[in-house]
């Protein structure tokens, strides 16, 4: 987990995959005022970070095959995608 956390302090990243790798969470990804792309499929998060809101860069979230327990997140998510 510490690749994960390093990749998460990185300010500059704009495009991270960590899809299929069974992660049962993600590390708050507050640091990431660039990130415009996150791939997170094929994994077994338990919940998206409450502050997975306020990357106002993302334009692109991929949970493809993912089982949250449980999740209010998505609906901020969806509502920042539309908007």
């Amino acid at each position: 987990m510490y690749i994960i956390r390093s990749f998460f302090t990185s300010s500059s990243l704009a495009s991270l995959d960590v899809s299929k790798n069974e992660l049962a969470y993600l590390p708050d990804p507050t640091n990431f005022t660039a990130l415009t792309t996150l791939e997170a499929s094929q994994n077994r998060l338990s919940a998206l970070p409450d502050t997975i809101g306020c990357l106002t860069s993302m334009h692109t979230l991929n949970l493809e095959e993912v089982r949250f327990i449980f999740c209010v997140c998505l609906v901020c998510i969806f509502l920042l995608i539309v908007m």
